[in-house]
């Protein structure tokens, strides 16, 4: 089974319930913090649901942290004032572990660039987070006018080919793994190195 496997694994998550149950939280490897009170809770659903949240809070807020510093990293290279001629390629949003990025006609290499380049250096772990980058187009609609114009007097609807999307992924199958990265986000005692 998987906890035979890593060991190391199943005496982690014992082990972070109890030290939560102590501290009456658990942490992120950022040194974000989650209170779960109800750990101590006379109500075992009430417990049992905060012991689930202290198993989870660790490692998806550390995600969370990840894909939060990466995004900053993104948006600030794109905005760098230093540059001759500044990107008109934006953030557009994140979704879990990807940022999706619109890219201005011309700037799709060098914006994928500086994606994977961003993101790859958001944390640094013994083992490296892989980054993927995939690109597309997206069809924009507008109601009458041109495309990200919004006319509602004709009614009319016109579509239109808009610039390539730039989706940059933190790899989720190294969040999985039960061994290298565990070492990195969880203290060495625990993996006896």
């Amino acid at each position: 089974s998987y906890f035979q496997r890593f060991g190391g694994v199943k005496r982690y998550l014992d082990e972070v319930v109890e030290q939560a149950r102590r501290d009456g939280y658990t942490s992120t490897v950022f040194g974000r913090r989650r209170y779960l009170p109800e750990l101590t809770s006379d109500n075992r659903v009430a417990r049992e649901n905060a012991e689930r949240a202290a198993l989870n809070a660790p490692i998806q807020g550390t995600a969370a942290d990840i894909i939060k510093v990466a995004m900053i990293r993104v948006d600030a290279a794109l905005n760098d004032a230093s540059r001759d001629q500044p990107f008109q390629s934006r953030v557009l949003l994140q979704v879990h572990d990807e940022l999706v990025v619109e890219v201005a006609p011309g700037e799709l290499e060098q914006v994928q660039a500086i994606v994977e380049e961003e993101m790859d250096r958001a944390i640094t772990l013994r083992v490296p987070l892989e980054v993927s980058a995939g690109t597309g187009t997206y069809v924009a609609a507008s109601i009458g006018g041109t495309a990200g114009e919004v006319d509602l007097g004709d009614g009319e609807c016109s579509y239109d080919t808009a610039a390539a999307v730039v989706v940059g992924d933190l790899a989720a199958d190294t969040w999985t793994t039960g061994g290298e990265l565990m070492d990195d986000l969880l203290p060495s005692a625990v993996f006896g190195s």
